[in-house]
C-alpha cells in the first residue's frame, strides 16, 4: 500500500470536524441527562397540549407542559437547543393519566430548570452516549489513517 492510496491529508483533517461535532453535541447532552437522573426535584406540571403521532415504526403519545420551578416566578416547559417548549413522549398509560388529570410529574435540574422531562420517561443515558461513541469512533479512524500515513512515508524509498 502506498500513501496515495490513503485519503489526502486535507480530506482527513476536514473529516476531523465530524467527530468534533458529534462530541460537541454529545458531551453536553450526556451531562444534562446525568444531572436530570441525579436530580431529586420533581413538580406537577400543567399539561397544555397533547397529541398522538402515527409514525413509521409505531405510535407516539406526546404532550407539552409548563411548570414553575422553585424560586422562579415564570413558568417554563421542556427546553431544547432550538425550542422553548418541546413535545415529550410518554408510554401510552402514563400519557392517558396525564391528559385525564391535566398534570404530569416532571423532574428537573434546579441549576438549569429547562433541563426537564416527565419523571416516568427520563431520557436514556445510553441514547445520550451515542454521539460520544460515534465521535470517538471517527476520531479513532482518523488516528489510524494518520499513523498508517506516517509509517508508509517513513518506509517509502527515497526518489532521486
Amino acid at each position: 500500500m502506498q500513501t496515495n492510496d490513503l485519503p489526502s491529508r486535507r480530506r482527513t483533517m476536514l473529516t476531523a470536524l465530524l467527530p468534533a461535532v458529534f462530541l460537541g453535541m454529545g458531551i453536553p447532552d450526556l451531562l444534562d441527562t446525568i444531572a436530570l437522573h441525579r436530580s431529586q426535584s420533581e413538580v406537577d406540571a400543567r399539561v397544555i397540549d397533547n397529541r398522538t403521532m402515527f409514525k413509521r415504526f409505531g405510535v407516539s403519545h406526546e404532550l407539552k407542559y409548563v411548570f414553575q420551578p422553585a424560586l422562579r416566578r415564570d413558568t417554563i416547559g421542556r427546553q431544547g437547543a432550538f425550542n422553548d417548549n418541546m413535545w415529550s413522549s410518554l408510554p401510552e398509560a402514563e400519557w392517558g393519566k396525564a391528559v385525564e388529570k391535566g398534570f404530569v410529574s416532571v423532574r428537573y435540574d434546579p441549576s438549569k430548570p429547562g433541563n426537564n422531562a416527565p419523571a416516568s420517561a427520563l431520557p436514556s443515558i445510553l441514547d445520550s452516549s451515542v454521539p460520544i461513541f460515534l465521535g470517538l469512533l471517527f476520531s479513532w479512524g482518523i488516528v489510524v489513517v494518520e499513523v498508517r500515513r506516517r509509517r508508509l512515508s517513513r518506509t517509502a524509498p527515497a526518489i532521486g
